[in-house]
Order: structure tokens, then C-alpha cells, then sequence
């Protein structure tokens, strides 16, 4: 469609005056410098947030890497819009350039792309304030374990499921609150659980032990490797959980059925889960703990 509306611009300029040509392409690149002066800020804006959240364990690197690839993708476009204006304003310096003998198809497509840029601003004001309004939603969860696993266990009982229930719906349903404030717009979703552990032993021999040994496959795991399986089995087993809880509530969403949403659940073992914090002792409650992280994202594929 977009290369449908080039080729249609750049024959409608080719069928204009000299004068009118050189006009236009001035109006052109002019709007366009002050498309991308407002959309370069709203990047470095946006971009600085999305640090600042990975900075504060406001997200993990899963989803940290989703929000690159989507300004990566802006970032690019932006260059590539540039380049077009760059050429364009060198084309202009000879007027003679747009007279009808000299006017060739290659410099009416560059110019037309450039309209068409201009002509696509709304869209991507959409997708910077989807964006903007994203990076500031408070998108992660503490999930105290104790409510759903019992001591040393890495399985949530089925009596405890209506607890994960409880816990889970609401962030669904904001998740799909916004989803749908941005329906018109193709998107990703994210659901990711990372945990954590503290950094005391595991009884040598016991019930746990053993069970952790069958997954590492090795005969004298380290204290390090238990807490870090330990830590990859309750994250997992949340997310199993919130798979099944999210097929019950579909329904929310209004475009579902489009929806890409990628999961993902790992642990991170005897790993601080926040850097600033400075008084973690060895087995400080604070480090037993599952983070919940979720995003709604333009997807990449389509800016």
C-alpha cells in the first residue's frame, strides 16, 4: 500500500511545472525536518525511560529486548527518511533539477517518499504515544511465595490455584485495558516470570535435594546450582499456571485472536533482584521471591 501511494506521488509531480515542483519540494522537506526534529525527541524520551526502568528492575531483559527492537525499528526509519530528505534538499540547490527533461523517476520517487513520510505523521504519533504511555505503566509484580508454594516446594498445590487466580486476573485485566485503548494498532504482549532465590543450602540428602539433583543431572551439584533450579522451577511453574488463567480470560481482549503474546518464566538463582538495595544478608527473605513482568508493545514487524 505504502509503495502504491509513492508511485502515485511521484507521478502527480511529474505531470506539474518546474516552478510548482521546486515549491512543493521545499513545503515537503520542510515538514519533514520538523516531523523528525519532534520524533527524534520523543525517541531519545522514550529511550531513556526504557533504561531507566531496566536500571530499577522494572523489567527484565526479555522484555527490555522487545522495547529495542521497537525503537531500534523507529531509530532506523528515522535515518532512512534522512537520507531521502538530504538528497532531496541536494537536488534543489540546481533548480534545473526540476525542469520536466531532468525531472527523472528516480528523484520524484525520493520526493514522493518524502510526502509520504509527511502524510503518515499521525500514525506514528500513535505509535510514540503508545509507547510513551507503556513505558510508564508499572508493569511488574513481587509474587510472595508463600501464598502459593509450600516450604521447600516448587509446586503450587491445587488448592492454592484460586490464590494465583486472585493474584494474576488483575494484571490480565489491565493488560487487556490497554491492548484494546490501542486495538488499531498491531501489537505484541509479554508475560515473563523470573526467580530468584536466597543464598542458604539445601539439605543434603532430603526430599528437595534429591528432586533438584534428578533435574541438574549431576551427582555433587553445587549450592549455587540448587538455588538456581530451585529458583528456574517455581518461575516456570507460575507461568504454567498463568497460561491456563489467561485462556479463561481471552474474552477481554478485542482483538485476541491478532494477538501475538510470547511467554517466558527463568530463574536467576543466589542473583540479587535489586541492585539497590545494598542489605541483602545470606538468607534474607527479600531474595526468595518470583517477579512478574508483562508488556503491550507495537510489534516490530509492522513500523
Amino acid at each position: 500500500m505504502k509503495q502504491f501511494i509513492v508511485f502515485l506521488l511521484a507521478a502527480v509531480l511529474a505531470s506539474c511545472g518546474t516552478q510548482k515542483r521546486l515549491t512543493h519540494a521545499k513545503q515537503v522537506v520542510e515538514q519533514a525536518r520538523q516531523h523528525q526534529v519532534s520524533e527524534n525527541q520523543s525517541l531519545n524520551t522514550i529511550t531513556t525511560s526504557v533504561v531507566e526502568k531496566a536500571e530499577h528492575s522494572e523489567t527484565d531483559s526479555t522484555i527490555y529486548n522487545e522495547y529495542q527492537m521497537v525503537l531500534k525499528k523507529l531509530d532506523e526509519n528515522l535515518k532512512n527518511i534522512e537520507k531521502k530528505v538530504s538528497l532531496v534538499e541536494l537536488s534543489m540547490q540546481n533548480k534545473s533539477n526540476y525542469r520536466k527533461a531532468a525531472f527523472n523517476k528516480q528523484l520524484a520517487r525520493e520526493l514522493a517518499f518524502v510526502n509520504s513520510f509527511n502524510l503518515s505523521a499521525n500514525k506514528r504519533q500513535e505509535i510514540y504515544t503508545f509507547l510513551r504511555e507503556a513505558v510508564k505503566i508499572k508493569a511488574f509484580s513481587l509474587v510472595d511465595l508463600a501464598a502459593f508454594f509450600g516450604p521447600g516446594k516448587y509446586r503450587i498445590p491445587v488448592n492454592h490455584f484460586d490464590k494465583v487466580r486472585e493474584f494474576v486476573e488483575p494484571i490480565i485485566d489491565s493488560m487487556a485495558a490497554f491492548s484494546n485503548k490501542f486495538k488499531e494498532v498491531p501489537h505484541i504482549a509479554r508475560i515473563v516470570f523470573v526467580g530468584y532465590a536466597d543464598a542458604t543450602g539445601i539439605k543434603e540428602g532430603g526430599e528437595l535435594y534429591n528432586q533438584l539433583i534428578w533435574f541438574l543431572k549431576k551427582e555433587v551439584p553445587t549450592k549455587e546450582k540448587l538455588n538456581l533450579v530451585l529458583s528456574d522451577l517455581r518461575a516456570k511453574e507460575l507461568l504454567a499456571k498463568t497460561k491456563t488463567i489467561m485462556t479463561e480470560n481471552t474474552n477481554k481482549f478485542s482483538n485476541y485472536n491478532h494477538l501475538k503474546i510470547g511467554y517466558s518464566g527463568y530463574g536467576l538463582g543466589e542473583k540479587l533482584p535489586f541492585t539497590s538495595k545494598k542489605d541483602y544478608k545470606e538468607d534474607d527473605e527479600r531474595r526468595r521471591i518470583v517477579l512478574f513482568y508483562w508488556c503491550i508493545l507495537p510489534d516490530s514487524a509492522f513500523l
